[in-house]
């Protein structure tokens, strides 16, 4: 599993390496108060089939809002950020969860990304986060 101090480096990472071979993968996106905190990731960007089970590997913003885990601040948030009419809005085992589609644009993926963490979870920069990429292998055919 790769670490990346860039998110850049992380989504060409998937771009050029990962869907061109057919794997799937999660980029954890991990910032500084996660990081010391030791909790899980702030974010994570996975391939299109993990939310839609279309086959397709582009890049998707997975966004899953667990009332039971104080994400509910954060869920109000969003949908104050106004970013709720690009979304696909669903539920994943009750939880109430949101994806943004972002196909291979790493330029667009690292906008969206970065919107999210300063207007939904208050980071003013990404100074500090970590990117790490999981190869979740080939996605059979």
């Amino acid at each position: 599993m790769p670490t990346f101090i860039e998110l850049a480096g992380a989504l060409e990472c998937v771009v050029r390496e990962l869907i061109p071979n057919r794997h799937a993968y999660i980029v954890a996106i991990t910032g500084p108060r996660e990081i010391k905190e030791n909790q899980a990731c702030t974010v994570q960007l996975v391939p299109e089939h993990y939310v839609y089970q279309d086959r397709r590997l582009g890049m998707t913003l997975h966004l899953p809002f667990d009332p039971a885990s104080g994400e509910f601040a954060h869920l109000v948030e969003f949908v104050g950020a106004k970013l709720d009419h690009i979304c696909d809005e669903y539920k994943c085992d009750g939880i109430p969860c949101f994806a943004i589609r972002l196909g291979t644009d790493v330029v667009l993926a690292e906008k969206v990304v970065r919107f999210v963490l300063q207007r939904v979870y208050d980071y003013p920069s990404l100074d500090g986060f970590e990117y790490e990429v999981y190869d979740e292998g080939t996605l059979p055919a």
